[in-house]
């Protein structure tokens, strides 16, 4: 059976007074935290609450207890929940290290537990687990600041995580080196390509309408030149499959190769 003082403690310092609503978000978002961790790790909430243990001048002393007799395996989950947030406020300080696992809810929560502190000189959260050697987790305005910040850019990065692939599958103006093309504009099975700026492995290039039929007009040979294209990055899972050329904007011989081989049918 775990030690009755085995709890997660938050203290809270502060000078003069503080807000009753960032005391609040504050609570609200322990709370909030702490359900949702209970709820990832499949673990039966047996009745642990926020307990207001001690106010006093310049100080609140706040504890995460069971409100039955404690037993191990809710040691272990109290434990669990410390760790998760070391790891999530530690990298949302320095952003240094393995990036924690987190949604936009876990962001939320986190701005909240810090509001008590953020943007308020001489504040400052302490975070422990009593009756472990846990390094406890602290706090200051200072570093509140620049959790709320990295906070808010991953919110909004994960808000609009479409925005975001499509600008990384669309490139502009890059150089394209074609390794196999087939001499017909409709089979584009066996055309090959290499955009050494986004992979230097060769893909299956395929082409905007008009596109392919222009390059197989002229009349040097298109593996000894270098192709100026726009081009969309088709990928699966993240790997890329295939390229579509959207513009091509200039064409010139490529000085270096003297390569004259290659498939060209």
């Amino acid at each position: 059976m775990a030690n009755e003082n085995t709890a997660l403690t938050i203290k809270i310092d502060y000078e003069d007074s503080i807000s009753l609503a960032d005391f609040q978000k504050s609570l609200e978002g322990w709370n909030s935290q702490y359900i949702t961790h209970i709820s990832r790790t499949n673990v039966e909430n047996m009745g642990d609450v926020l307990l207001i243990k001690e106010i006093k001048q310049e100080c609140i002393f706040i504890e995460l207890a069971s409100s039955i007799i404690p037993l191990f395996s809710d040691y272990n989950t109290v434990i669990d929940f410390f760790v998760s947030m070391k790891s999530l406020f530690s990298w949302l300080t320095s952003k240094i290290g393995p990036k924690p696992s987190m949604e936009i809810e876990d962001l939320e929560n986190a701005k909240k537990i810090i509001a008590p502190v953020n943007n308020h000189n001489g504040r400052q959260i302490n975070i422990s687990i009593e009756g472990n050697n846990y390094a406890p987790i602290v706090i200051d305005s200072g570093n509140a600041r620049t959790i709320a910040l990295n906070a808010d850019e991953e919110i909004k990065k994960l808000s609009a995580p479409e925005k975001e692939n499509e600008s990384d599958e669309n490139k502009e103006k890059v150089i394209l080196k074609f390794i196999q093309i087939k001499n017909d504009e409709s089979d584009n099975k066996n055309t090959k390509g290499v955009i050494s700026e986004i992979d230097k492995v060769g893909h299956p290039v395929m082409f905007s309408s008009g596109i392919k039929s222009n390059i197989l007009q002229e009349t040097d040979n298109p593996f000894l030149k270098n192709y100026l294209v726009d081009v969309k990055v088709n990928k699966i899972d993240n790997v890329i499959k295939s390229y579509t050329i959207l513009e091509l904007h200039d064409s010139y011989i490529d000085e270096d190769n003297q390569n004259e081989g290659g498939l060209f049918d």
